[in-house]
């Protein structure tokens, strides 16, 4: 969105999402220079917002940018744990924390067998 960082983000994302009519989580939304980025994990979701790019204006009735393009999955997303899989991470962890010294033994980490993934 050129000149998004004009605006608040949750009044964008209200704004676009009143537009098209369906309720979406904007992932990884920065502002680079003047303009503001997001990703959506859903092409119809997309699709949606391309629908309406051209027809979203602010308070001041200026029309509001909006381009849609594809993308991979954005670096915040790719290797996300699911909650099992922190607890699992967690209860290892613990296993290889020291009280006494107040630290975490990480070596040979990625061959210890408890760091599998649980099945």
């Amino acid at each position: 969105i050129p000149c998004g960082r004009e605006y608040d983000k949750v009044w964008l994302v209200n704004l676009i999402q009143s537009h098209c009519g369906v309720s979406f989580s904007p992932v990884d939304f920065h502002y680079i220079n003047s303009r503001a980025f997001f990703f959506v994990q859903d092409a119809s979701v997309a699709s949606k917002i391309k629908d309406v790019r051209n027809q979203i204006y602010d308070e001041r009735r200026h029309r509001i940018a909006i381009f849609v393009q594809p993308s991979i999955v954005p670096y915040s997303v790719q290797n996300k744990f699911t909650p099992e899989q922190m607890e699992h991470l967690k209860a290892n962890m613990c296993k290889r924390y020291d009280v006494s010294q107040q630290a975490l033994n990480l070596q040979q980490l990625r061959y210890d067998p408890g760091m599998a993934d649980p099945q």
